[in-house]
């Protein structure tokens, strides 16, 4: 499946008695979703999608999410750039302005997508567990090391969710 949400603004700035306008973008992005079974309750997984920057010239090509993953009866695991727990249980939910570095936004709080990350997930009924790691040492960015897990419960459009978050940066200060 492939899909595409193209998400234009137009803003209009008084500045110093001059009024300037500009075309901004507001997280459009492309991408594909692949499944494949190839046994009983045994799926591959692989999704890619791209971001497209109508602020500058269309440019397209900032990875979002670029993962391939395994679903068994026993879990799914994958790996790649992905969205951790704490965004997918939480932020997801009480981040209205859908990570877009506004000044609203919840940002500083949460994780959007995470590079080289490995997750694993599981449901049992109305529960999923999620946990998620990155291991990177002491190479990159900073937060380059990351554990994440949680549990959330979701029944009749309640949704309940308890996560832990840990993240190591360079200097060693603990986030």
């Amino acid at each position: 499946r492939a899909y595409a949400t193209i998400r234009p603004t137009f803003g209009r700035i008084d500045e110093n008695n001059e009024a300037l306008t500009d075309v901004r973008d507001a997280l459009s992005h492309v991408g594909f979703k692949m499944t494949t079974n190839f046994a009983d309750d045994w799926q591959a997984i692989l999704h890619g999608e791209w971001g497209v920057d109508l602020s500058n010239n269309g440019d397209f090509g900032k990875a979002r999410q670029v993962y391939a993953a395994l679903d068994s009866p026993f879990g799914r695991v994958g790996i790649g750039k992905q969205r951790p727990v704490q965004y997918l249980y939480i932020a997801e939910y009480i981040d209205i302005f859908n990570h877009s570095s506004s000044p609203f936004s919840y940002d500083p709080e949460s994780l959007f997508f995470v590079n080289n990350l490995l997750t694993y997930r599981k449901s049992f009924g109305d529960f999923t567990f999620m946990a998620v790691g990155q291991f990177n040492g002491s190479s990159g960015d900073n937060y380059e090391d990351l554990i994440n897990a949680g549990i959330s419960y979701d029944s009749n459009n309640l949704h309940l969710a308890l996560t832990y978050t840990e993240q190591d940066a360079l200097n060693d200060n603990r986030v």
